[in-house]
């Protein structure tokens, strides 16, 4: 792919996760979780990849910096529609289109270390 249309590819990809980091985050009701959540989570996983080659994902993983913003973050969003050892997934709106949501509990830290 040439650089022009990489570089293209990859400005939309991130707009389209920054509006979607903002619509999950809209969803909270506090303003600490709202906070902890800015601080703290990121998007990572095949919902990259398929944003990137302009196709809708399946999911949302978010991955927090650390456990107490998750755990500020869990708790205002209440009891999830799913939970296993690894994540608490909800159904939310991203973009007027319901999505899983799925909060990785399994593992903390930068981009750089997941």
């Amino acid at each position: 792919m040439e650089k022009k249309l990489f570089d293209e590819k990859l400005a939309k990809c991130k707009a389209k996760l920054a509006k979607a980091l903002a619509d999950i985050c809209s969803a909270l009701k506090t303003d600490q979780a709202k906070e902890a959540f800015k601080r703290s989570c990121y998007v990572a996983g095949g919902a990259i990849w398929s944003t990137f080659n302009e196709e809708d994902p399946n999911d949302y993983d978010i991955f927090c910096r650390n456990k107490d913003d998750l755990q500020i973050i869990i708790k205002d969003l209440g009891d999830p529609d799913y939970a296993t050892d690894n994540a608490d997934t909800y159904t939310m709106t991203i973009g007027g289109t319901g999505y899983y949501v799925q909060f990785v509990e399994a593992t903390y830290g930068t981009p750089d270390k997941v």
